[in-house]
């Protein structure tokens, strides 16, 4: 881990509003998961991670509605995939413990999302 970006991490992983000012300064947007008394801090997806967990995705798309349809299994490995590439801080225990892991997975996943977009013959 990388001990620059974790100066300001306190009790269950509570960072610091000045270390939270520093990923921001380098991330732009920081967001904090917290999973029973554990935070863990994670920016959003760049391109790689985007396009990685792009490529975990099977969904189901209705065309006439306009809407796709993720299961949550694959939520939680969006999230996952989020945790282990966007991570920037926060307490070890919740990659350690399967509960709290899941449960991080769970809300990181709900960070994938992609602009809607057109397509248009001229």
């Amino acid at each position: 881990m990388d001990t620059e970006k974790n100066t300001k991490i306190g009790v269950n992983g509570k960072a610091t509003e000045e270390q939270i000012a520093v990923w921001k300064k380098t991330y732009k947007d920081v967001y904090q998961i917290k999973v029973g008394e554990h935070y863990c801090y994670i920016r959003d997806f760049d391109r790689e991670t985007m396009k990685y967990a792009l490529s975990q995705l099977n969904m189901k798309v209705n065309t006439e509605k306009k809407e796709a349809e993720i299961d949550m299994e694959k939520i939680v490995n969006i999230g996952e995939i989020a945790l282990q590439n966007c991570w920037l801080g926060g307490d070890e225990e919740i990659k350690n413990n399967a509960r709290l892991w899941v449960s991080a997975s769970m809300q990181a996943g709900e960070l994938f999302n992609v602009e809607e977009t057109e397509l248009k013959k001229l």
